[in-house]
């Protein structure tokens, strides 16, 4: 059996409740956000992890770009 070195300076991953808190949306938002593939997401067996560094990247992406109207008085 192979033997494995855990890291305790690694970040944990999170699972749909933390990324649901993180952004502020619904567990079922996030669930259908990964499984649409919107969202950075890892398979453990059945289960759904989120690298926290990938959610937070994927949400500095979704900023929307900042639009400049000028403004003009028309008489």
């Amino acid at each position: 059996m192979q033997q494995y070195e855990f890291n305790s300076t690694a970040t944990p991953l999170w699972d749909v409740d933390g990324v649901a808190a993180f952004l502020r949306m619904s567990k079922s938002w996030v669930q259908k956000r990964a499984a649409d593939g919107t969202l950075p997401t890892l398979r453990v067996g059945k289960s759904l992890r989120f690298e926290p560094e990938a959610i937070r990247a994927w949400v500095r992406e979704q900023k929307a770009p900042r639009v400049v109207v000028p403004f003009t008085k028309d008489r």
